[in-house]
């Protein structure tokens, strides 16, 4: 995660304009033409790599989390050549805003420039969290299918806390650092948070409105030495995103 974030910074560190990097081939036939070979070469390198993920998800071996590890390496390796020629091109002034668009998604930083030591790090760490979010375990029940039913149908508000505190103490607490550059980066849009920021008033009404109807019923159901009536809802209440329609 350390060096995911040195790829935030590096983005970060950049101005909206300048991130959007272009070379001086103005020529949009072979701009076309390139976009067409990286359509068709990155379904195939992606099928790759999405392979060794669910090979290595079904079936946690050291063998095959290696397998996976190797595949997105290769596919980085790939991308990266990808951007190079990608930003060969006087792409923002092409005619057509389709290809001006596809290259502006080519033309971004990420991850991918990190040096070949961290990036393989980085994949080496990730493939550990998702190891210990499959395998952790609280009072020997794992997530799934155990945690996942008592969340489902426990109204033992003591129970709830003690395995909703429990999973997390033992997958690790989330990182509080800001990783929102790349994460908005697939909206394409440079006033996104103001964007989103005026979508949010527009549904606050509505929000408070569900909140409180939740923490009504949730009040009814545990009472309020629980559930406060004024105050927030007890998140370990609430289970997973699975189990939510349940909890009332």
């Amino acid at each position: 995660m350390v060096f995911f974030l040195l790829a935030v910074l590096s983005l970060s560190a950049l101005g909206s304009a300048d991130r959007y990097l272009q070379g001086t081939n103005s020529n949009e036939t072979e701009a076309i033409a390139f976009l067409n070979r990286y359509n068709i070469e990155s379904r195939s390198q992606g099928r790759v790599g999405i392979l060794a993920l669910w090979k290595y998800m079904t079936n946690r071996t050291e063998t095959n989390k290696n397998a996976e590890i190797a595949a997105y390496q290769r596919f980085d390796v790939i991308q990266k050549e990808v951007w190079r020629q990608a930003t060969s091109f006087a792409w923002k002034n092409m005619t057509d805003p389709l290809v001006r668009r596809q290259f502006q998604r080519l033309a971004v930083l990420d991850d991918d420039f990190l040096p070949k030591e961290e990036h393989a790090e980085f994949f080496r760490i990730a493939a550990e969290m998702e190891d210990i979010y499959s395998q952790a375990k609280v009072d020997n029940l794992s997530l799934d299918p155990d945690l996942t039913r008592i969340f489902a149908s426990s109204r033992n508000a003591d129970d709830l806390k003690k395995y909703w505190v429990g999973w997390r103490d033992t997958t690790g607490k989330r990182s509080g650092a800001s990783t929102g550059e790349l994460w908005r980066e697939p909206y394409e849009s440079l006033t996104f948070e103001d964007d989103m920021a005026e979508q949010w008033e527009i549904l606050r009404p509505f929000y408070l409105e569900m909140h409180a109807y939740v923490r009504m019923k949730l009040v009814k159901l545990y009472g309020e030495e629980v559930v406060k009536p004024d105050g927030p809802i007890p998140a370990h209440l609430l289970g997973t995103a699975r189990t939510f329609g349940h909890s009332l």
